[in-house]
């Protein structure tokens, strides 16, 4: 992985393991503190995990199954579902009592941000079309 693509995976991770940790902890806080801090940071770590994994699996996927629509679509739809899916697995094991009202945000800004980043993705790494070679005039 570069650098660059490291550096942003880091800082996107931390700010969704602050902003979904927060709202994790506003969702449960009224059943109780210890709770809602259980919640925030079970939250909080699970979006840092997953928004820097779901980058590069876009990445591996968008390599693996190609540019052309339906495998972006394919792309989109893996991650998304896959990602998900680990979200919903960390609340059940935690017993987090408001799993609906905690993901919800997650699941739209989790779509969001899954496909604006494998279509900008996709753009930026399609190849190129090479232009034919000039014919030489006579």
């Amino acid at each position: 992985m570069q650098r660059r693509s490291l550096g942003r995976s880091l800082i996107s991770a931390c700010y969704a393991a602050t902003i979904y940790g927060g709202w994790g902890f506003y969702a449960n806080y009224a059943h109780g503190t210890a709770i809602a801090l259980r919640v925030m940071l079970a939250q909080a770590a699970v979006s840092f995990a997953m928004t820097f994994v779901t980058t590069m699996l876009i990445e591996a996927l968008l390599a693996r199954l190609g540019h052309r629509w339906y495998g972006v679509a394919q792309t989109i739809i893996y991650t998304f579902l896959l990602c998900q899916l680990a979200v919903l697995l960390v609340h059940l094991g935690v017993g987090t009592p408001e799993i609906v009202r905690t993901m919800a945000p997650n699941l739209l800004i989790g779509a969001t941000f899954t496909t604006v980043y494998t279509l900008g993705l996709s753009r930026m790494t399609r190849p190129q079309a090479t232009p034919p070679a000039a014919s030489p005039t006579a």
